[in-house]
Formats: C-alpha cells, sequence, structure tokens
C-alpha cells in the first residue's frame, strides 16, 4: 500500500514496500545492461501483480526492452522494427495520454518531451520511410532519461508506505478467550508482549498490566465491556453480544458431566467463570438477546443434539439466577424485564421440540404461571414431541419417493397411544355410525340414499362407470345402486 502522486488517498501498489521500488530506481541510475535486466525481471513480476501498471513503469519496461535487444540475433531490419513499434508505443502511452481530449501534439508539448522525438513519432506514424537505428534508439535512450526526469525522480521524492493496520483487538472475544484459558489451566505466556500491549492500549494508557496479571486484564476488560455496552446500540450490540456467546467459541464450548442422579449438567466450573460477564449482560438489558439466540440453537436441528442439549441447560442456569434475584431483590427486576420474560415464555410454547421440556418449567416458574397451568403446559408440550425412537421427521420437506414411504411408514408405525376408549356423548341430531359398510362403493363425498337427481354431479360418477363391460358384475350392481 503506498500514498499516490495522483489521486487522493492511498492506492494498492504490487511491490512489498518502497524499499523494493527504490532498489529498481538505484538499478535504473546505474546505465548498465546487468541492472537494467535484473530491473526488467522485477517490473515484469510487478506487472503479474498487477496488470494495469502505472504509465511510467510501463513506459520503463518498453523501452528497456527494446533497448536490451540490441546485441540479440537480430537483423538490422528487425531492430529497427522493434524499435520504432517501442518508441511509439512509449509515446501513446506515456506522453500522449491524457484525461481530456486533444490533439496528440498540445498533449506531449505540456508533459516536456523533446520535439524532435514528436517528430521521430510522427514519421513513424505517417511517413512510408523508417528513421535510421541510430536515431531511435538515441530517442530511446533520450525517452529512458525523460521517464527518469519525470516519473522516477518525482516519485522518489514522494513515495512513502503505508502499512494497513491490524483489525482491532475485540473487548468481547479477548475476554472469552482469556476466561476459557483460565478455565483449562493454560499457560499465561501465550501472550506476547504485543498483544498484551495492545491490551494494555484498549484498557487504559496510564495503568498499565503486568504480563502475569491475567486476572488484572480481565478485572479490567469487564469496565471496557460495561462501557462498550452502555454507549452502543441496544439492538446491534445485543445481538452481536448473543451471537458471539451462544456459539461453540462460547458458551457452548464445554462437555457436559453426569450427576450422581445420572443427569447430564453443565460442569461448575464452566458456569462460575462466565458468571461475571452474565451480569453485565443482565445490567445492561443485553440478556433476551442472549436467551433468544440459545432458544434459536436448540430450535435448529442442524446444530449437534449435544450443543443443543446445553443450550437448554443454560436457558435453565439464567433463570435459575434471575429466580433467586426475583426472591432476594426483586427491585432489581424492573417491570420490562417480565414483559420480555413473557414474550420469550410464548416464543417457547410456539415452537416446542425435544429440549423445550427441559427448560419450560424455569421459565413459566419465573413468570409466576399457576402449577397446573405449568403441569398442562408441559403435557401438551410433550405430545407435540415426535417418539424419541422415530428415524424420520416428519417436519422435514418431502423431496422424493422415499421420503415419502418414510413418513407414511412412520406414521403407520407410531400410531397414537390410546390408553381408554372414548365416550361420545350425543350432544345433537347427529348419531354415530357403527356401521361402516353402508358407504361401500359410494363416491367421495355421498351419503346413502342420495341420486343424481338431488345431486346433479353424481351424473359425472354414471359417466365414469358407463363402460360396465369392463367391471365385475358386483361392482356394477352397486354403482347402479348407488346411482338409482
Amino acid at each position: 500500500m503506498a500514498y499516490s502522486q495522483k489521486h487522493k488517498g492511498k492506492v494498492l501498489v504490487p511491490w512489498f514496500n518502497s524499499e523494493e521500488w527504490r532498489t529498481i530506481y538505484s538499478m535504473l541510475l546505474t546505465k548498465t545492461r546487468d541492472n537494467y535486466e535484473k530491473a526488467v525481471r522485477i517490473m515484469k513480476i510487478w506487472k503479474i501483480r498487477t496488470p494495469l501498471l502505472s504509465a511510467g513503469i510501463e513506459g520503463t519496461i518498453i523501452i528497456l526492452e527494446a533497448l536490451l535487444c540490441d546485441e540479440l540475433n537480430l537483423s538490422k531490419t528487425q531492430l529497427i522494427n522493434t524499435y520504432t513499434v517501442s518508441l511509439l508505443r512509449f509515446c501513446n502511452i506515456c506522453a500522449g495520454n491524457n484525461e481530456k481530449q486533444g490533439t496528440f501534439n498540445r498533449t506531449v508539448s505540456k508533459r516536456g518531451l523533446p520535439e524532435w522525438i514528436i517528430d521521430i513519432r510522427h514519421d513513424i506514424a505517417h511517413g512510408h520511410k523508417l528513421p535510421s537505428k541510430c536515431m531511435l534508439k538515441l530517442a530511446l535512450e533520450e525517452s529512458l532519461d525523460w521517464l527518469m526526469e519525470k516519473y522516477w525522480a518525482v516519485q522518489n521524492e514522494k513515495l512513502k508506505d503505508f502499512i494497513v493496520p491490524k483489525k482491532k483487538i475485540d473487548p468481547l472475544h479477548m475476554y472469552m478467550n482469556m476466561k476459557l484459558d483460565v478455565f483449562r489451566d493454560a499457560n499465561v505466556d501465550q501472550y506476547d508482549e504485543a498483544c498484551l500491549e495492545k491490551l494494555n492500549n484498549l484498557i487504559s494508557k496510564k495503568k498499565r498490566k503486568s504480563k502475569s496479571d491475567i486476572n488484572g486484564f480481565l478485572t479490567s476488560l469487564e469496565k471496557v465491556l460495561k462501557q462498550s455496552f452502555a454507549h452502543s446500540n441496544r439492538q446491534i450490540m445485543g445481538t452481536k453480544v448473543a451471537q458471539i456467546l451462544a456459539s461453540k467459541n462460547g458458551l457452548l464450548s464445554t462437555n457436559l458431566e453426569l450427576t450422581d442422579e445420572n443427569e447430564e449438567v453443565i460442569p461448575q466450573e464452566f458456569r462460575e467463570i462466565w458468571s461475571d460477564l452474565l451480569n453485565i449482560i443482565f445490567e445492561t438489558g443485553f440478556l433476551f438477546y442472549l436467551l433468544n439466540e440459545l432458544l434459536e440453537v436448540t430450535n435448529n436441528s442442524e446444530w449437534d443434539k449435544t450443543y443443543r442439549k446445553i443450550a437448554s441447560l443454560w436457558i435453565i442456569e439464567i433463570f435459575s439466577g434471575i429466580s433467586r434475584l426475583q426472591i432476594e431483590d426483586s427491585g432489581n427486576i424492573s417491570e420490562q424485564f417480565y414483559e420480555e420474560a413473557k414474550s420469550f415464555e410464548e416464543n417457547i410454547l410456539m415452537m416446542p421440540n425435544q429440549y423445550t421440556v427441559l427448560f419450560l418449567e424455569s421459565v413459566m416458574k419465573f413468570n409466576r404461571n399457576p402449577e397446573k397451568y405449568i403441569d398442562h403446559a408441559k403435557l401438551l408440550t410433550e405430545s407435540l414431541i415426535p417418539a424419541k425412537n422415530t428415524t424420520f421427521d416428519l417436519t422435514r420437506r418431502v423431496y422424493t419417493a422415499d421420503d415419502l414411504f418414510k413418513a407414511i411408514n412412520l406414521v403407520q408405525s407410531s400410531p397414537p397411544n390410546v390408553t381408554e376408549e372414548r365416550k361420545v356423548t350425543k350432544t345433537g341430531r347427529w348419531n354415530r355410525i357403527e356401521d361402516t359398510s353402508i358407504f361401500k362403493g359410494l363416491p367421495l363425498g355421498v351419503l346413502p340414499g342420495q341420486d343424481r337427481n338431488n345431486n346433479p354431479l353424481l351424473q359425472w360418477e354414471l359417466d365414469k362407470f358407463s363402460d360396465a363391460s369392463s367391471l365385475p358384475a358386483q361392482d356394477v350392481t352397486e354403482i347402479n345402486q348407488v346411482i338409482t
């Protein structure tokens, strides 16, 4: 990256730094064949990196390649042709190129190119006789000197490096990584001096932390996070925090452990390292952004079941914490928080899954729902969840015939569990039909006793079965009975 002479700001360049560019400039100043050849090779590498080079470099390549042809096995005519084409290209690219419309001579004269070179270019372009080899070579050498003065010398004074700054350290990512390192007993020495220096600049320019004071960094980062959360757009920052935390590198980056009751839980040490950050998120009003993101993980079938289970357990853990706060100091919970909790409960009930039953009770108890209502909600939720031994998800889209057969077999093999026969009480003029054989042979939507006179659409059925010769005699009799 370098500052541009022509354009404001910066432009991307093919050389690594200004030192590389000045090395080529020094080679050109020596005017030796060896250095010319080395310079051309390097400038061709630049051209590969950036095909559209500046006119000064492009013209230098054109002239040097022509001058280096002098000692090759070329005839006089071939050399003259090479020189003429090179000089013509140089004039067009370097001297005659202009953003505004105008004559070539007027444009070149403003650039300071010697008039006799302009005359040679005119003879090449419009004359019948080409200039001599010596005259063409002298014109190329003079053109190279013109480039050294107008491009290389000027750029040498103005060219300077611009180093693209590295990506700023995100305090939340750094805080999470440090917390996880402390949890895993990682060596603090892995943080090099440059990293810690950036942290120092992020935290405070006056108060410096020692390299081994990892807890001091964490405490300072918590203050930085509080300020950052408090002075940011609530929705944007809340969504960002939720997506970072509810990820495989955040709250979900652990394995479950079994209790004495053979229940899977999040390790207590892992839960404790996040308590300070969760308190900050609660205080700044971002907690339900995180809860909704965790809920999204439990609902997403593309996530591994372990992550979905961990997400559901985190919902339980978070609501257990705010439930304790509800008992100990309910004044710290705002009415808006209760409204968000109620909306969160509605989101849960709208999209139940096999993990919903794990945390539904915790959420509904916090919202002070009656016990009987909670029990009914749990039973209803469990009834909506597919059996655990199903191999086909009924919510999946059916794309192939095999998918359809799997769905049909699943429904047939998993009938609803009926514990007792349901008694139907007559409440109106309708009677339950015990003998369904009376509908045998009737078209769909037609009742016994109806005929085509009362139901004209039955004529379609008569036409459909008009070819009675192809039907069994019993079926023909049944059709006639229905229609007549």
